[in-house]
């Protein structure tokens, strides 16, 4: 294997909002041969997050709830010292694969650190997960049950919009909808092969069932709707 400093590799960094797929969409990537993902490291959904010790994890920062935080938000403004790529890959590299092409880490508060780690990692694609505000709400409240939706809806919201103006300044990036990824798989994977503009090798897609979606979204409209305005960002519209 090549050491990591020797070869120029191509990142992959996926993001959102808990409950949006971005644990799923990671490892529909990861069964590609050419891409290396985090797999059996001990660490909770194989995130990178929790394989190192450079920047803030969520749970300090609100975990479901991180939108909320300001320390979440990072931009390129906030190098605030020079080596810290070699530091992360100090972290990850010994969970990654170095001869494949692109090198894929998961966490979701990447969707508020693009343009922080495109600066110290140019050669970066952005992969961002997005859910249905509804269905996103009603599967986070199995994990918090205590959570209100005035709540969720507002950090979905503050999510979402840092990122619609951070995606301003990024050179690669994609927005992944979870209801086409269930729904339409290999659609979606050749989006995400357009966006990289080379050839992926993506093995069989195992994704979850659509009716688990349906579910969250009956349960949604049988307890709350109407009661409370939604968030409206990427194509989800609120409630009529």
């Amino acid at each position: 294997m090549k050491p990591i400093e020797e070869v120029t590799m191509r990142y992959i960094f996926i993001g959102g909002a808990h409950k949006s797929g971005s644990t799923l969409l990671g490892r529909v990537l990861g069964q590609s041969s050419n891409i290396s993902a985090f797999e059996c490291t001990g660490a909770p959904m194989d995130e990178g997050q929790w394989l190192q010790n450079v920047l803030i994890k969520d749970i300090h920062v609100g975990e479901l709830l991180f939108g909320l935080s300001e320390e979440s938000h990072l931009t390129e403004g906030d190098l605030i010292k020079s080596g810290i790529d070699s530091e992360l890959l100090s972290c990850w590299k010994q969970f990654w694969d170095t001869n494949c092409e692109y090198l894929l880490e998961k966490s979701p508060i990447n969707v508020l650190r693009t343009r922080f780690l495109q600066s110290i990692f140019p050669d970066s694609t952005f992969l961002i997960t997005i859910r249905d505000p509804r269905t996103s709400y009603m599967a986070a409240k199995k994990t918090i049950p205590h959570i209100s939706v005035k709540t969720y809806f507002k950090n979905w919201h503050s999510i979402y919009s840092a990122f619609k103006e951070d995606s301003k300044y990024l050179k690669s990036y994609a927005v992944i909808h979870y209801e086409s990824l269930i729904k339409n798989p290999k659609e979606v994977l050749q989006y995400i092969k357009n966006t990289f503009g080379s050839e992926i090798d993506f093995q069989a897609v195992n994704c979850v069932c659509p009716s688990v979606d349906i579910e969250y979204l009956n349960a949604w409209n049988s307890q709350y709707k109407g009661e409370y305005n939604l968030p409206t960002l990427y194509g989800y519209e609120g409630e009529k």
